[in-house]
């Protein structure tokens, strides 16, 4: 499943996954991903009141690592209410990796969700954390 990273921890409360940064970015990842291919969306639902943009990168069994040729970058709206997200990516080869950087600043959020989907919206993996 997603574990945090570096500075970021995270509990699930409140039905939701609620991450803080005391340093850097708020980050986590997962490498318990089916192997899709192909054109692919990353969908998630997330509240926070103040950060920064965020990153999302992505590896595969060809492109392994997590490395700034395969990232989108999103901006985030951090005013207190749920704001859904989507963002399109196609791996070369069979995915086998997600990062989010759900804030490039310090601060405290929450997840409500998560979805990997293929391009049409189909969601293939969920993790919901209520």
């Amino acid at each position: 499943g997603w574990q945090s990273l570096r500075f970021t921890t995270s509990e699930k409360k409140d039905g939701a996954l609620h991450m803080t940064a005391s340093e850097s970015r708020t980050q986590m990842q997962n490498h318990s991903v089916q192997g899709a291919e192909g054109k692919l969306r990353i969908q998630f639902r997330m509240r926070g009141k103040a950060g920064g943009g965020g990153i999302f990168y992505w590896s595969s069994d060809q492109t392994p690592n997590f490395v700034r040729e395969r990232r989108v970058e999103f901006k985030t709206t951090f005013d207190g209410e749920w704001h859904d997200y989507d963002l399109a990516f196609a791996p070369e080869g069979k995915l086998d990796g997600l990062r989010l950087d759900a804030s490039t600043q310090p601060t405290s959020l929450d997840l409500d969700w998560i979805r990997l989907c293929a391009a049409d919206g189909k969601v293939l993996q969920e993790w919901p954390f209520d």
